[in-house]
């Protein structure tokens, strides 16, 4: 088997699609107003220029990588110039059905997951495999196209429908029935189920008198969908979220405590775009790819240590500038106006935060879709400072909010949750029978070649964990010729070596480390065979036992092996 080594291309598609269809709309709409240049334009261009003048003289990394951030930050100066303006307008229950629309491909995509949960468990060795990413872009997809399908079914912004959206629609579609072709996952089509009926819906609903209706209906199908997710999800409890010791959380605040180090080491110009080092384990939620340890790991589950991390600290800054300036413009409009009197403003207000809050520590933070709903929440605190909003309007937007918090956490919470699910069933799982577990890794070869690491590793792996050496050696010999991550692939056969009592057990950790210097498991490795080998003196053992205290209490069985060696 030979393998591509195929990354992420960087600008995507979707991302493309997306802003295109932004930019369809009505001229009236990207009037920039002072506030917006003030918070919005000059602080995301100044992000841009930061990030450029980094990948010029500091990081180096591909300019397609980087590029794909740029459009990410134009997207969300340009929805909040967008969004304020059709505020602005008086067009707030347009922006309150688009912000329904939305939490229903949000909710869709949870009651994929939810379908797919006991198939995660049940082959948690190839939880990657079966589509949960795939899910993710489609429902980016989905997004992208929410402005063309409310126009072309007749969402009209008063009576002024700009052409250009209907055939943008008709393009996102075309590319949507591609993108399913490809992927070719049983949840792309319940997807496009839901968003087939969910059209039907909105074209029923849709009439001058029924704009209120419809969000009705569709907040009463978000509460029952989470109503139902709870539900399932009886054996866990909120608690779990503050317990650092339930696997999940103890991940995340892995990835939070390695991006601050990462943020100190590299505080100027980060270390740019989809370009993070190690942070987490092989058992981690981002998989085995974390082993790899030196290129397009996974980032932090944090929007400002993310946004710190890639670009350094002075964009951080001028993101929470953005963050402040449009806090400024709600509060100074809610205190100087007479609504300073009234307790829903303070209740929205209030919501907002919370809102913000939450979008901050999102499961999705840095993706496409925080994107949308940042831009969103962001230009209506922008609005508001410029315009007064009905008391009608403000109980409805109040619950709108309301809900899309409510959905955030609970989204949060299902994949938390899920993702401890996936990691205690993955571990369970070595138990199981080896033949059994390569015959599931040889029907998903192909989403292994798309995922950055060569199946002869997991075989490997697999053979390795079940004590099958002869097995292991060979697939980690195949895997060693075409591997990308070769550091992974060197820390596996010096495992092997450690446990089958082999002599190369130094030069095999040594090369994953020559590869990867923060590969914290090959450290470990590395320190336990020092230490049975009586080296506890040496100042290669201290090294690696700095590396490797996290590792400790989880590797037990390995040091049982290696005593055998004694």
């Amino acid at each position: 088997m030979r393998y591509s080594g195929l990354i992420d291309p960087g600008i995507s598609i979707k991302q493309l699609v997306g802003l295109t269809g932004i930019l369809t709309m009505n001229r009236k709409f990207f009037v920039i107003t002072k506030p917006l240049l003030y918070y919005v334009w000059i602080p995301i261009s100044f992000m841009i220029l930061w990030s450029a003048l980094g990948m010029m003289f500091y990081h180096k990394i591909n300019f397609w990588l980087q590029a794909s951030r740029w459009v990410d930050y134009s997207m969300m100066a340009l929805l909040i110039t967008v969004f304020s303006n059709l505020m602005k307008d008086g067009h707030l229950k347009v922006i309150l059905t688009y912000f329904s629309v939305m939490v229903t491909f949000l909710v869709a995509y949870v009651l994929i997951e939810m379908i797919n949960a006991e198939i995660l468990v049940d082959h948690a060795n190839s939880y990657r495999v079966n589509g949960f990413f795939e899910h993710r872009n489609i429902l980016a997809m989905f997004l992208s196209m929410s402005f063309g399908i409310l126009s072309f079914f007749e969402m009209k912004f008063k009576n002024q429908v700009h052409k250009a959206i209907h055939w943008i629609t008709f393009i996102n579609l075309i590319l949507l029935i591609f993108e399913i072709t490809l992927v070719q996952s049983r949840g792309a089509w319940i997807v496009g189920g839901i968003l087939f009926l969910t059209m039907v819906v909105i074209k029923l609903l849709n009439s001058k008198d029924r704009q209120i209706k419809q969000s009705v209906i569709l907040s009463l199908v978000l509460i029952g969908t989470i109503i139902l997710i709870n539900s399932v999800n009886k054996e866990e409890s909120t608690s779990d979220l503050l317990n650092t010791k339930e696997l999940s959380m103890s991940e995340r605040t892995i990835y939070w405590q390695k991006s601050a180090t990462m943020i100190v080491d590299h505080s100027f110009f980060g270390v740019g775009s989809f370009a993070w080092p190690l942070m987490a384990g092989k058992d981690g939620w981002e998989g085995s790819m974390a082993d790899a340890g030196t290129y397009f790991v996974t980032h932090p589950h944090n929007d400002f240590l993310l946004i710190a991390s890639e670009n350094g600290i002075p964009t951080l800054i001028a993101f929470i500038v953005l963050l402040l300036g449009c806090f400024y413009q709600f509060t100074k409009f809610v205190l100087i106006k007479e609504t300073a009197r009234d307790p829903s403003m303070w209740m929205i207000a209030i919501t907002m935060f919370g809102l913000l809050f939450l979008s901050a520590f999102n499961s999705f933070v840095g993706r496409f879709e925080f994107t949308f709903l940042l831009a969103l929440l962001l230009s209506f605190l922008i609005a508001q400072g410029q315009i007064e909003v009905g008391q009608k309007d403000r109980v409805w937007l109040l619950k709108g909010l309301t809900m899309i918090g409510i959905v955030i956490f609970s989204f949060n919470y299902y994949l938390d949750t899920l993702s401890g699910k996936v990691l205690i069933a993955k571990s369970e799982n070595r138990l199981a029978d080896v033949s059994s577990d390569l015959e599931l890794l040889d029907s998903k070869n192909y989403s292994f070649d798309r995922i950055g690491i060569p199946i002869d590793w997991y075989r490997g792996s697999i053979a390795l964990n079940h004590g099958v050496y002869p097995d292991a050696q060979e697939y980690l010999n195949e895997a060693r010729i075409v591997a990308p991550y070769l550091a992974l692939v060197y820390n596996e056969l010096g495992v092997l070596s450690l446990v089958s009592k082999k002599d190369s057990i130094q030069q095999f950790f040594s090369s994953a480390l020559d590869l990867s210097p923060r590969f914290e498991e090959a450290h470990f490795n590395l320190a336990v065979y020092y230490y049975y080998q009586g080296q506890t003196d040496s100042m290669s053992y201290q090294l690696n036992q700095v590396y490797s205290q996290q590792f400790l209490s989880e590797k037990e069985n390995l040091l049982k092996l290696a005593s055998k060696q004694e």
